[in-house]
Order: structure tokens, then sequence, then C-alpha cells
């Protein structure tokens, strides 16, 4: 989800002449400068309403899906967070902490604390996550995150980040109660700490997550030339 919606299109076509000067090669592209639809990224607000609405009227198998999902300790509103540590790693050097969990696990915290807030309308899950959010990027925070480390860092941020923005893209437009001062916190993370590593394309499964990723944190920040 995060489609542009109605846009003003522009068109620009390029011609090339091969070496022997016979024969042209026309392409037509059409650019699209579009706003995003928000919430976007994993869900709509037409697939969130859908989600609530089975549930409340308990059908299957959708409230058999959300009870597992109510049963995970990570969608708890009182989950205690793991981190923030100011360093976080994958496959970090002799002598200094392998700590993806604690990113592992409160991006997690966060999107399903944000789908159970809008499932059940409880603001103690949206709390939750805009808590997490807070912690991990507010500068007033010593512990507030400043870099990745380790060998496989690009693949943490990769695989790990999009659960984070697309919790926080519910949480922000779904009348959750994120502040603005939070919101552009949290936005800098991304732009700051994340992207110039999720940016680095290439190595496999590393550049499709980063790329996953980059698309989600496009979306979150109106940002159409990272999308």
């Amino acid at each position: 989800s995060g489609t542009p919606t109605t846009a003003t299109n522009a068109t620009v076509t390029i011609s090339a002449v091969n070496a022997n000067g016979d024969d042209t090669i026309t392409l037509t592209f059409t650019m699209c400068a579009a706003s995003f639809a928000h919430p976007g990224v994993y869900w709509s607000l037409a697939d969130l309403n859908r989600m609530r609405d089975k549930v409340a009227a308990g059908e299957q198998p959708w409230l058999a899906g959300f009870n597992r999902l109510a049963a995970d300790p990570r969608s708890s509103a009182t989950y205690a967070m793991h981190g923030p540590p100011s360093a976080v790693g994958r496959l970090t050097p002799t002598g200094i902490p392998d700590n993806r969990a604690a990113y592992e696990n409160d991006g997690a915290a966060v999107l399903q604390n944000a789908v159970m807030w809008y499932i059940t309308g409880n603001i103690a899950h949206a709390n939750k996550a805009i808590e997490i959010l807070n912690a991990w990027s507010d500068p007033a925070n010593p512990n507030h995150l400043v870099e990745f480390i380790g060998a496989d860092r690009r693949l943490l941020a990769g695989i790990e980040g999009q659960k984070w923005i697309g919790g926080a893209e519910i949480i922000r437009h779904t009348g959750a109660g994120w502040s603005e001062q939070g919101i552009a916190h949290f936005s800098a993370m991304q732009r700051n700490i994340v992207y110039p590593v999720t940016r680095q394309y290439g190595g496999g499964n590393w550049g499709t997550a980063g790329m996953a990723t980059n698309i989600a944190m496009g979306v979150f920040l109106d940002d159409h030339e990272m999308f």
C-alpha cells in the first residue's frame, strides 16, 4: 500500500542512435508527481477497517488471527522495551555485543501495538507504540539510536526497519496522538540513521530487504525519490 493517488503526469521521451547510425530507439517514460495515500506501507485504511470490523463481528478467520496477535507478548500495552542502545548491531566484532534483539523486538512491538490500537480502540496500545518510537528517536534521550554496526548491519536495518515504519504509519495517520515533535524525530532517524545503511543495494537479500524498507520509508516521509 502507499500507492500514489491522483497525479499530474509528465512525459519524457529519450532517443538513442546505434553505433552504425542506422537505427534509432525511442523510449517514452511517464513520471508521476503524486501524493501518497495514508495510512499505507502494509495496510490501507480500508484494510484496517476491514480487520477491525471482522474482529468486532467475531468472523473467522479474522478473529482467530487477532487472538494469535493479541497473545504475543509484543502486542501487549505493558510490553517492556528491550532498548534502545545507541548502537545496534548484528554480527558485531569480537567484544561488542550483538544486540539485534532489541531492535527486532521493539520494532515488532511498535507494529503489533499499532494494529492492536486500531482494532480495539484501546489508546494504551497507541501510547506504547509512541513510547517506543520516541525512545529510539528522540535526541534528548542519551541512548537514542545513532548507528548500526556489525557485518550484517544492512540486513538488520532492512529486515526490521519496515516493521518500525509500518507501525509508525498507522500511529501517525489514525488519530493516535503522536506529537509533531515525535514524528519529526522519528523521521530524522529514518532519513539520517537508517537510510544511509539501507540505500546500499546489492548483496542478495541485503539489497532486497533494504529496498523494502526504503519503499516504506518513502511512503512515510512522502519522499517520491526514495520510494
